[in-house]
């Protein structure tokens, strides 16, 4: 994810060429050869955090229209054939499973999915909790994200109480060739 000017990257198409930006208003793309903008979904309502769907064919975002920021889903890149809540009383951070097939996003501390069926037409499920847990966040900024197996999720796990309205400073491990430490590690002789 990178930032320009005020804009956050959210999602990049599967060839490369494309990136989907979201400013305090609107979701845009960029075409990273020629360097133009394309406007996607502009209102007067605060929208974001936007991810294409698999196959390219719908984008998932947020936004307040309701009055409290809810999913919704339009097609993709003509936003303007339909467009569907998925979000039932509140949700952020659309996040699609690797096979298109479920859309995830929270609400409040709560991981939720919502199934996605796209012929003949669009149309989300109920959506069902999946668990809950206090988990790093930046408002604006996609804050987790899947194993490409759809199996896992990646958060960071906050620490502090409910009560605690401070971030205390987090550290990030990374660990470069694990398998080969693990390896040298639990190595037979």
């Amino acid at each position: 994810m990178a930032e320009a000017g005020g804009w956050i990257s959210y999602d990049w198409s599967d060839d490369g060429e494309t990136v989907i930006f979201s400013g305090s208003n609107s979701i845009e793309s960029v075409s990273v050869d020629v360097g133009v903008i394309t406007p996607i979904v502009e209102s007067d309502f605060s929208e974001g955090r936007p991810a294409l769907s698999p196959d390219e064919q719908w984008i998932a975002y947020e936004s307040d229209e309701d009055g409290d920021l809810d999913v919704y889903v339009r097609p993709f890149p003509d936003i303007d054939n339909g467009k569907w809540k998925v979000s039932t009383d509140g949700g952020t951070s659309p996040l699609w499973s690797p096979d298109g097939t479920e859309l995830y996003y929270l609400h409040g501390d709560t991981m939720m999915a919502a199934s996605i069926a796209t012929e003949p037409s669009f149309n989300a499920g109920n959506p069902m909790a999946l668990f809950e847990g206090r988990y790093f966040g930046i408002p604006a900024f996609k804050n987790f994200d899947l194993s490409p197996d759809g199996t896992r999720f990646l958060m960071m796990k906050q620490s502090g109480t409910q009560s605690d309205d401070s971030l205390a400073p987090l550290g990030l491990v990374v660990v470069f060739n694990w398998f080969e430490e693990l390896q040298r590690l639990f190595a037979t002789s």
